[in-house]
């Protein structure tokens, strides 16, 4: 099976997320321009639009992460980071569907994948999918019984459930 490839005009909107956690990126971040430097000079390396992606992810910069991205994910296909970054970059830009997508492939690829399970979990929050969240949420909380995150998620959702039955 193959994963989807993509750009739609709904990746330009840029949507809040990383705040302070990009402090921890600022090496990164600062050299976006030496990234491009190596990317014009090993043009096939897939290797530095993997790390610039990233650093526009932490800029909240989504629609150019994608670009880099969808690349990386074009030379190699299985590429379970730049598949995961992908799905973050479709996520933060409102691409449910397509975000989806990429962490169910990802799930066939590795069906223990613990970021994929949890992004998962936000993604059918977001598609109005409740049993699929909670199954993704169970399912992240099994494989990390320590993240707080995925234990809240499915704590949330079980209690929105409850909540709507009464």
């Amino acid at each position: 099976s193959t994963p989807p490839f993509f750009m739609t005009s709904r990746s330009k909107k840029i949507l809040p997320s990383y705040g302070k956690k990009a402090n921890l990126f600022k090496p990164l971040i600062q050299n976006i321009e030496v990234l491009t430097a190596l990317i014009n000079s090993e043009p096939d390396k897939a290797e530095w639009l993997e790390k610039r992606a990233i650093a526009y992810l932490h800029q909240e910069k989504f629609s150019e992460a994608l670009v880099d991205i969808s690349k990386v994910v074009q030379k190699e296909p299985t590429n379970q980071s730049a598949l995961s970054n992908m799905g973050v970059a479709l996520l933060k830009t409102n691409n449910h569907a397509h975000a989806r997508e990429i962490f169910e492939f990802l799930l066939e690829l590795n069906p223990n994948s613990y970021e994929a399970n949890l992004n998962l979990t936000t993604v059918y929050q977001c598609l109005g999918m409740p049993n699929e969240q909670i199954r993704s949420a169970m399912k992240a909380v099994e494989l990390n019984p320590s993240s707080a995150t995925a234990f809240n998620n499915l704590a949330d959702r079980k209690s929105t459930r409850l909540n709507s039955s009464h």
